[in-house]
C-alpha cells in the first residue's frame, strides 16, 4: 500500500521560478506599456520580456514533465486525474505517492 507524502521542495521551486521569471517579465511589460514611445524602445523592452516569459514557461513545464522522486531521484510521470483532483506522482521504487500541493483545473490543461 503506497504512502502519501507532500513534496517538500516543489512549492519552493515554484516560488523561486515566480521571483526569477515572473517578476522581471511583469516589470518589463509594465515598463514597455507605460514608457515605450518609439518602435526601437518597444523592441528593446518586449524582446527581453518575451525571452524571459518563454524561459519561465519552459522551466514551469519542466517542473511537472520531468518530475523526480525526492527520495530516490527516479523520473516519475503524473498520475491520471480529472479536474479538481490533486496533481500527484507515484514512485514504484519507494512505494510513495508524492502530492505536489497543486490541483488540476481546466486552465492548467486538465
Amino acid at each position: 500500500m503506497p504512502v502519501r507524502k507532500k513534496d517538500p521542495l516543489l512549492g519552493n521551486q515554484q516560488r523561486r521560478n515566480f521571483v526569477v521569471f515572473g517578476v522581471p517579465f511583469a516589470v518589463l511589460v509594465l515598463v514597455g506599456v507605460f514608457f515605450c514611445r518609439t518602435l526601437t524602445s518597444f523592441f528593446l523592452v518586449f524582446v527581453p520580456a518575451a525571452a524571459i516569459g518563454l524561459a519561465g514557461f519552459a522551466r514551469e513545464t519542466k517542473l511537472f514533465r520531468r518530475y523526480r522522486c525526492p527520495q530516490c531521484g527516479a523520473r516519475l510521470s503524473e498520475s491520471p486525474r480529472k479536474n479538481g483532483q490533486p496533481i500527484e506522482f507515484f514512485c514504484q521504487h519507494c512505494d510513495v505517492i508524492w502530492d505536489s500541493g497543486f490541483i488540476e483545473s481546466e486552465v492548467s490543461g486538465g
